[in-house]
């Protein structure tokens, strides 16, 4: 249930402030996700594995948990090259 999300943060955040929210969903998540949120924020499905060079294993979004959002994240920001990001960690119950 992507409605009862809480995605708003206008009211928190000085005038003219310019926050880009990408909330992280699991692949079964995204289609609802972006219905509900997708024209407020960007909607970043998690991959269903990540192949990375040097892990032993193979990451899945069953088997990680929050650590494979936090993965998937980082390696993102990393290809991206940003500097700082910020990650909140939403947990909900309906999902």
């Amino acid at each position: 249930m992507p409605e009862k999300a809480l995605l708003d943060y206008s009211h928190v955040l000085p005038a003219g402030s310019k926050l880009v929210t990408v909330v992280v969903v699991r692949p079964r998540c995204f289609e609802d996700y972006t219905r509900v949120w997708g024209r407020h924020h960007a909607i970043l499905r998690l991959p269903s594995r990540i192949d990375y060079p040097g892990l032993s294993f193979t990451p899945t979004p069953e088997a990680g948990g929050i650590g494979y959002a936090r993965l998937a994240i980082q390696l993102l920001a990393d290809a991206w090259r940003l500097s700082l990001i910020h990650m909140w960690y939403v947990r909900c119950p309906f999902l």
